[in-house]
């Protein structure tokens, strides 16, 4: 798994540039705040893209063509000021994979970070679609910071009984997620946002296995979590761990529901276990006002991994 260091300038609070990428990846946005710039091939984009250039196949002839053009230079622009950068997109269609390429490679010529948060697409969009958003994800990986794929399919599998609608908003929320926002203590990535009644936090641990390691990362997050979310609503964490995500991802929001009012919480865990495969298991616990709860372990990989 990656690791990066967010570093702000003075005493300003740190500043990060959303920017929505496709069709999709502006549905995903709605659920962001902050600054926000979206780059599609549709004239109510803030940044147009030429949809005949697109279709070259050379990203990087690509990417020197769109040095020059208005698309490139007003992300140059937009991302002044900022601290990092959020790219947030569904691949498989036009727009999408090479705006978020585009956007991460801008970033890096700035010094900035990348985070890429991007969905892959359903089954029923069919075989070329998912086909083309691997390609486009192996080219993202190769550019962004950071980049966080999650499969579409999961929520079907897990929750039949949803329409695709119901299912396509449910994953605009959890895709947009890890891009509330980010903040940086020491050498760890800790983010903690307000948005209405939705805490976001991501914590990197840094302990080696052992029995009594999520009760002491429970305490650390907690201590985190009081200090800046208050009352019921609904959470969201990120968890980086040494060991097998899925049973400490378990343990972690157990413990968090039973010491905490939260209505709701989500606990991704990203294991060092499987860094080759970009392995990410995530923990769903949705706990309402009985206090009843619900888990589902989903394993979110990509295909060809």
């Amino acid at each position: 798994m990656a690791r990066i260091s967010l570093r702000k300038q003075g005493n300003r609070p740190l500043r990060a540039l959303t920017v929505s990428c496709g069709g999709g990846g502006r549905n995903i946005a709605n659920a962001l705040k902050g600054d926000m710039i979206s780059v599609d091939t549709s004239a109510e984009a803030d940044l147009r893209m030429d949809a005949a250039a697109i279709s070259v196949s050379d990203m990087d002839s690509q990417f020197t063509r769109y040095v020059a053009s208005p698309f490139t230079e007003g992300l140059k622009k937009a991302m002044i000021g900022h601290d990092a950068v959020f790219a947030v997109a569904g691949l498989g269609g036009l727009a999408g994979g090479v705006a978020v390429e585009t956007v991460a490679k801008l970033a890096a010529v700035n010094s900035l970070p990348c985070i890429a948060s991007v969905a892959l697409p359903f089954n029923v969009e069919g075989s070329l679609r998912r086909t083309e958003a691997r390609k486009a994800l192996n080219r993202i990986g190769g550019s962004a910071s950071i980049t966080i794929p999650f499969e579409n399919n999961m929520i079907v599998e897990s929750v039949p009984s949803f329409n695709i609608m119901r299912a396509l908003a449910v994953m605009n929320r959890i895709i947009a997620s890890p891009l509330l926002d980010i903040g940086d203590a020491g050498d760890a990535l800790w983010s903690k946002a307000l948005i209405g009644r939705h805490f976001m936090g991501t914590y990197t641990v840094g302990y080696s296995a052992g029995k009594d390691w999520e009760e002491r990362v429970v305490s650390e997050i907690l201590s985190n979590i009081f200090e800046h979310h208050q009352g019921p609503g609904n959470m969201c964490l990120f968890v980086r761990t040494s060991s097998d995500s899925e049973e400490s991802c378990r343990k972690i929001a157990e413990e968090i529901e039973r010491r905490s009012d939260v209505d709701e919480i989500t606990v991704y865990g990203m294991s060092d276990a499987h860094p080759d495969q970009n392995r990410v298991s995530a923990i769903y616990l949705y706990a309402g006002a009985a206090k009843k709860s619900h888990y589902q372990a989903v394993d979110i990989v990509p295909d060809g991994t």
